[in-house]
């Protein structure tokens, strides 16, 4: 019987390191993942192939559902834009004009496309980094429960301990929609390592326009009529 191979455990044997953030940056096309609230108005949910009211971490066209709630550090922020109404537009600056068109198409016009606000850099043991972006209006009522968990410089990712995004059900007199909900966590565990922090902050703290996003779905899409 000949002799069983075994794969070498040295990288330095290897053309690369195999590891599965090397694996999903080279699957993710250099979009950072993302978080979103899968809602009934998700069309994953209207089609049954995702559970309703529940998170998921979006890389490329994996979808890993994970659950009701999840629990996350806040390392970072930045203000985004994002028309997806034709093609693809996108701006990290406030002042800029491509920015404020969006941001009042988002205010003033009913199904624009459109959506702002801040989005954060988060980061959990399971899923590592990804970004969280409260781009609706129902969204940015969370994002100052969200904002106070991002650490001030000199401080360190844990010090502030995290947030547990979930949801919760919204209605007015015409319609219902789950909207997302934050409270504050104090047990996650493990951090990032320093060489995948450096990198990844770096990467969101220097976003180029339409590199590092990719076509969300706006939780809040006016609704369900009730």
């Amino acid at each position: 019987m000949s002799e069983e191979l075994v794969i070498p455990s040295n990288p330095e044997t290897s053309i690369a390191k195999a590891d599965d953030a090397m694996f999903a940056d080279l699957v993710g096309g250099g979009f950072l993942p993302r978080l979103q609230l899968q809602t009934s108005n998700s069309s994953v949910c209207k089609s049954g192939d995702f559970p309703v009211n529940h998170y998921a971490h979006v890389q490329g066209k994996s979808m890993k559902d994970l659950g009701k709630t999840v629990d996350v550090y806040v390392i970072a922020y930045r203000a985004k834009a994002l028309d997806t109404s034709d093609d693809l537009i996108d701006s990290y600056d406030p002042s800029s004009d491509v920015f404020i068109s969006i941001k009042n198409r988002a205010n003033n016009e009913q199904n624009s496309g459109c959506m702002y606000g801040p989005e954060f850099l988060v980061w959990n043991e399971d899923i590592g980094f990804a970004t969280f972006f409260c781009g609706s209006k129902t969204a940015r009522n969370i994002a100052n429960g969200i904002r106070g968990a991002v650490p001030e410089a000199g401080e360190s990712v844990t010090s502030k301990g995290g947030v547990t995004l979930g949801s919760t059900l919204i209605k007015n007199k015409k319609f219902e929609w789950q909207a997302p909900t934050v409270e504050i966590c104090t047990d996650i565990s493990g951090q990032p390592t320093a060489e995948e922090f450096t990198a990844k902050l770096h990467q969101f703290n220097n976003p180029s326009s339409t590199s590092n996003v990719e076509t969300a779905e706006e939780e809040e899409t006016g609704g369900r009529e009730v």
